[in-house]
């Protein structure tokens, strides 16, 4: 006898529940398709409830990034609302420098023009106050009205006023004020002026006036002092100016004639040895020559004189000074 095939066997799961109340235990099969589709349901429904909380997640952030934009932008807004009103203050500030500028380089103006008139007039005067103050100083020394304290005090005076000239011209604010001619007029004048001693150290043997000359006996006019010094002793320009004269004079032997502008020159005479020549611009202090005594001379000596506009003048009135 041929067996025939038996029935398929289907899976399932078997679910036994036992109850504390009762000693009867009640079992519950379930296919496997059943529980695939309960476990599928499942998976399915918290794929749904995650996707669910995530989307809802993103749009609440969405929802906050929105408001926070329309915050920044409306800030955004108003910063530039702002920025254009300042804009407009700065704008009209502007306007009103601009304004208080022209005032201002105007008045400017207007002041520096002032004080250029002041200080010109300023000038002016200094510059006649200068000429006629050496003019005055000239003319009484040629006079012989001053005497040497008189000069002292002269040569002082227009010294503090170099001083302040060049005070006032270092620290003036103007262009146009220029007091460097005033100046230079007076330092020109006091370096000229022959103030100096010519020898170092040397004695006086004869002086200025009337005299009997060491030679012919006669008695004469000294128009100079004789300054006793040993031979070969430095002379020197007793102030600045120009050589008129280098060569042999006569009884003054080989000699030195100095002009130093203003009407004033000086004479040095029976010099053993010149060093400058006819022309050549000196300054006060200069080694110009070397004491001898060429000429009418009865030693080595330097015989020194100073003339105004011509004249002879005493010349310790000068070096005394």
């Amino acid at each position: 006898m041929v067996k025939g095939k038996g029935k398929k066997t289907k899976r399932c799961m078997t679910i036994m529940m036992v109850p504390h109340y009762s000693s009867k235990i009640v079992s519950t099969k379930i296919s496997s398709f059943y529980c695939k589709l309960t476990a599928l349901v499942i998976v399915a429904a918290l794929a749904a409830t995650s996707l669910g909380i995530f989307i809802d997640k993103t749009l609440q952030e969405n929802r906050k990034l929105r408001n926070d934009l329309a915050v920044l932008y409306d800030l955004n807004f108003e910063q530039m609302q702002l920025l254009v009103d300042q804009s407009g203050v700065v704008k009209s500030k502007e306007a009103v420098i601009d304004e208080l500028k022209d005032v201002i380089v105007d008045r400017e103006e207007y002041i520096v023009d002032q004080i250029d008139k002041v200080l010109d007039q300023y000038q002016k005067i200094t510059d006649q106050y200068i000429v006629n103050r050496i003019s005055d100083s000239i003319a009484s020394r040629s006079e012989g009205n001053m005497t040497a304290n008189d000069f002292a005090t002269e040569i002082d005076s227009l010294q503090a006023l170099l001083e302040q000239l060049s005070f006032v011209s270092s620290d003036a604010k103007s262009e146009t004020f220029d007091l460097s001619e005033s100046t230079s007029k007076l330092e020109n004048y006091l370096s000229s002026i022959p103030i100096l001693w010519p020898v170092n150290g040397g004695s006086i043997r004869d002086g200025y006036g009337y005299r009997i000359h060491p030679i012919s006996g006669v008695r004469s006019f000294h128009e100079g002092i004789d300054i006793a010094a040993s031979s070969n002793t430095d002379i020197y320009a007793s102030g600045s100016g120009t050589v008129t004269y280098a060569g042999y004079y006569g009884g003054y032997g080989y000699c030195l004639i100095i002009d130093h502008g203003y009407g004033i020159s000086s004479l040095y005479a029976h010099c053993r040895k010149m060093l400058v020549n006819y022309g050549d611009s000196v300054e006060k202090g200069e080694i110009i020559a070397k004491v001898g005594s060429t000429g009418s001379s009865t030693g080595p000596h330097c015989h020194f004189e100073i003339q105004i506009n011509g004249a002879p003048v005493n010349p310790l009135k000068f070096l005394d000074y």
